[in-house]
């Protein structure tokens, strides 16, 4: 595991099988942590973090799968840590893509390219690879130093305003 990754404190694996069964008790729907409740958690921890499908690759999803129907166990058992590893991995994937987006900067973009930026993606498919990924944030980088340009800031300016908010 790398460096500086986050992992379950031995608190948190003794909280985690409590939680579930006050869940499955408490909660005013008494839905018993199943195999679908599993899979349905899983698909909102992924969407939670990356909503706009911009970090995780069609792979890295599809790498998440193994533990579809096990979340429900995962958690009844304390074993915790599959969630600390799909966050380590968005953790990295947001590092890539911000370092990315900085090396954009030192080149103007093409402003006479015809190209549209979709802010929505929510309901987008998962890019496919890095290369699909390099692709949606040159866009995104474009539109984001594009609305600067709108706003009177130079070029430079709008270089500095953005390596600030990219790192």
């Amino acid at each position: 595991s790398a460096e500086g990754t986050l992992r379950p404190t031995t608190r948190q694996r003794l909280l985690a099988p409590r939680i579930a069964n006050l869940l499955e008790q408490a909660h005013f729907s008494r839905k018993r942590m199943d195999d679908v409740v599993s899979a349905q958690v899983l698909d909102h921890f992924v969407e939670s973090l990356d909503s706009q499908r911009s970090y995780f690759t069609a792979s890295d999803v599809a790498g998440f799968a193994i533990w579809r129907a096990r979340f429900d166990d995962m958690i009844h058992d304390g074993r915790i840590d599959p969630g600390f590893q799909i966050f380590a991995t968005f953790q990295q994937r947001n590092r890539q893509r911000l370092q990315y987006a900085i090396t954009l900067l030192q080149k103007e973009p093409d402003w006479t390219r015809d190209e549209e930026f979709h802010f929505e993606r929510e309901n987008a498919a998962w890019p496919k690879d890095s290369a699909e990924l390099d692709e949606i944030w040159r866009l995104r980088v474009k539109s984001d130093a594009l609305s600067l340009l709108l706003a009177g800031k130079t070029w430079p300016e709008a270089v500095d305003t953005l390596r600030k908010r990219y790192q």
